[in-house]
């Protein structure tokens, strides 16, 4: 992983300046896929859209605040070239250089609590809904996750009402015609323990990209077993897809869908 210059943006409403970390490259070495859809990986970390400024504390979409440009550490008015300015790559004028810049934070990022009470104010387009309750099933899963791989038995927590609530609501904003939204479908059906309607959910063809997060839960259902588990890909799988000219990357992406 790879990690530039900090980007600097302004909260649309208190006009302060913050930090968004500028990750230039990933990897997925020694990641874990889960049948939740959470890619557990130290060198591809999930990006923020919802954030909290922490200056004011507003929730704000982080593509709609202001880009102001890159500024590391030791950036100083006349350190710009003025053909990166001439080339968008700064946008102010050192003329107009604000030296609060140089005091911007970085973002916060909302708990979990705080992205469900954005949830229940409602009006928020579905594919915003989509990706906080993607988010919030995520990270409530994450007590269970980090117990199974401790190995501990009791990872086997029921399902709250308030999780219950946000997968149920998630379920109705997913389209069964998609390969992809299918699985996290019949994945929905698994943890709340509708076993044959998960099943039936994974009736027909996948991709052979998608079979190993297939099986895993068809494995399950067989099992009984609501609670959510690692997917298991063996080894030189994906060098198969590659010399079959399968798109690799998309197993890592099957349940988080696009924020645009």
């Amino acid at each position: 992983m790879r990690i530039g210059p900090p980007l600097i943006r302004r909260c649309s409403a208190c006009q302060g300046f913050f930090e968004e970390t500028n990750i230039q490259s990933t990897n997925t070495f020694g990641a874990c896929l889960w049948t939740d859809g959470r890619l557990m990986a130290s060198m591809c970390p999930v990006g923020d859209w919802l954030v909290k400024c922490p200056h004011c504390e507003a929730f704000l979409w982080i593509d709609e605040q202001e880009y102001l440009g890159e500024f590391p550490d030791d950036f100083y008015p006349d350190d710009i070239d003025p053909d990166d300015i001439e080339n968008g790559n700064f946008i102010l004028d050192p003329d107009d250089f604000d030296p609060e810049l140089k005091n911007a934070e970085h973002y916060e990022t909302p708990s979990t609590d705080e992205i469900f009470s954005v949830l229940e104010k409602g009006e928020l387009p579905e594919n915003k809904e989509r990706h906080l309750r993607v988010r919030v099933w995520w990270s409530e899963n994450n007590e269970r996750r980090y117990m199974f791989a401790d190995g501990f038995d009791d990872h086997e927590i029921p399902l709250s009402d308030r999780e219950s609530g946000n997968i149920k609501r998630l379920f109705g904003l997913l389209d069964h015609s998609g390969e992809e939204d299918r699985i996290m479908m019949a994945e929905i059906k698994r943890e709340l323990g509708e076993f044959e309607a998960a099943k039936e959910l994974l009736e027909g063809p996948f991709p052979r990209r998608l079979t190993f997060a297939v099986s895993t839960i068809k494995d399950l259902i067989d099992k009984q077993d609501p609670f959510v588990a690692p997917i298991i890909v063996p080894p030189g799988a994906e060098r198969e897809w590659n010399d079959e000219d399968e798109d690799v990357e998309v197993i890592y992406d099957v349940f988080v869908g696009d924020e645009d």
